[in-house]
C-alpha cells in the first residue's frame, strides 16, 4: 500500500502536531535567541538602564555648567519662547538629576543629603509656581557654585579622605538661610 493511513491515527497526529510545533518554535527561538542586533552593548549598567539625554551630567563639575548654561538662557532677553521652553525644561530635569549624579561619586550619604535636600526643594518650587522667579534662579546659581566647589574637591582628594569629612551645608557658612 503507497499510502499510509497512519496519519488519521491518534499517534499520527501527534506526530504531525509535533512537526508543526517545530516547525513553528524554530524560526521564532532564532529571533529571540539572535536579537534584533545593529546596536553596541551599553556602556555601564546605567547606561542600560536610562536613555541618556544629551543635557544628563557626567559629573558634578558637569552639573554647575549646564545649570548655569539653562539660567543664562532662561535670563537672555534675546532668547523666544521656545527657547525658553527648552531651557526651562531641562533645567528642571537637570535639578531632578543631580541627586543621582551625586550618588554615582564618593561623597558620602552626609554630604549627599543636603544635595538630595536642596533639588527636592528646588523641584517643588517649580511645581507650585508657573515659571522661576528671579530670586529662584539666583538660589540656582548659587547651589551651581557649590556642586562645582563639590566636584573640584573631590577631584582633587582620595575618596577615603572625602568620606571623613563634614560637607554638610551647617559646616560652611553661607549669606543666606535656604541654600544647600
Amino acid at each position: 500500500m503507497m499510502f499510509d493511513r497512519g496519519s488519521n491515527t491518534v499517534a499520527g497526529r501527534q506526530r504531525s502536531n509535533f512537526y508543526r510545533l517545530v516547525a513553528w518554535l524554530i524560526p521564532w527561538s532564532l529571533l529571540v535567541f539572535s536579537g534584533c542586533g545593529g546596536s553596541d552593548p551599553p556602556a555601564t549598567l546605567h547606561d542600560a538602564e536610562h536613555s541618556m539625554p544629551a543635557h544628563w551630567p557626567l559629573d558634578l563639575l558637569d552639573a554647575r555648567e549646564k545649570l548655569l548654561e539653562r539660567v543664562k538662557r532662561l535670563r537672555d532677553a534675546n532668547a523666544n519662547l521656545e527657547e525658553r521652553a527648552t531651557a526651562d525644561k531641562q533645567l528642571v530635569e537637570i535639578i531632578g538629576w543631580i541627586p543621582e549624579v551625586a550618588a554615582d561619586t564618593d561623597l558620602g550619604e552626609m554630604q549627599w543629603n543636603p544635595i538630595y535636600g536642596f533639588s527636592e526643594a528646588l523641584s517643588a518650587t517649580r511645581r507650585s509656581a508657573s515659571s522661576w522667579r528671579d530670586a529662584d534662579l539666583e538660589r540656582i546659581e548659587q547651589w551651581a557654585e557649590e556642586l562645582g566647589e563639590i566636584g573640584q574637591r573631590l577631584a582633587q582628594i582620595e575618596p577615603a579622605d572625602w568620606a571623613e569629612q563634614d560637607h554638610s551645608p551647617e559646616s560652611r557658612s553661607h549669606d543666606t538661610e535656604d541654600s544647600p
